[in-house]
């Protein structure tokens, strides 16, 4: 998932959208926005490449943060099986 200055286009994923305060996570200047309606598989090799890149990892999100995604995944049917097992674990 990615986290994104602006809220989804359409309208569900919009409603479905977690809102991440500035303060919530020091790396953002402004509210952004998870959609928890779709799963972007990045392959692991470009995470890593990016994790171990200063310019390109701003930080973690909080536990909390992280759990109202997951959250938020498992209040809705969104998401197909396969990534919503994946985020739900």
């Amino acid at each position: 998932m990615f986290i994104n200055s602006d809220p989804p286009q359409f309208r569900k994923a919009r409603n479905l959208a977690i809102e991440i305060s500035s303060f919530e996570a020091l790396f953002l200047s402004h509210n952004s926005f998870v959609d928890t309606t779709k799963l972007q598989i990045i392959p692991i090799d470009l995470v890593n490449n990016a994790n171990a890149d200063p310019g390109r990892n701003h930080g973690q999100l909080t536990p909390n943060v992280r759990q109202r995604i997951i959250d938020g995944v498992a209040a809705h049917e969104v998401m197909i099986d396969d990534h919503r097992n994946a985020v739900l674990g």
